[in-house]
């Protein structure tokens, strides 16, 4: 009895820690950069609108190494890269990608984001 019960505990908590597929916290770390309307014009350069489906398309998100024991990380730029073009990372955090670098698009230096509260 105290086997079963040991061991659909622990089948339990490895539930509770499975993360959603890779793909749908990409798509969430994306939802992140296309709820900036400066980014959203950038990106969709055609009419400066466009739904997430085609802003997604215009992405390219690559895994990056922010070190060797730091969390998975994610590179997101855009696909089409002028003289000026953004660049996002988004590192894993409790099966959720969190934005470290926010992209500026004022032309400026790299701008940092201020602590965000969880």
């Amino acid at each position: 009895m105290r086997f079963v019960l040991t061991g659909l505990l622990s089948m339990a908590s490895s539930a509770v820690l499975a993360c959603a597929p890779e793909a749908a916290m990409r798509l969430d770390a994306i939802r992140t950069l296309y709820a900036d309307a400066d980014l959203a014009r950038y990106v969709c350069v055609e009419n400066g609108e466009c739904d997430i489906g085609e802003f997604s398309a215009q992405l390219e998100v690559k895994p990056v190494s922010l070190g060797p024991n730091a969390p998975a990380a994610i590179q997101i730029e855009p696909v089409r890269k002028g003289r000026q073009y953004f660049s996002a990372i988004f590192q894993l955090d409790q099966c959720k990608y969190q934005l470290l670098f926010a992209p500026d698009t004022t032309l400026s230096d790299v701008k940092l984001l201020p602590q965000q509260k969880k």
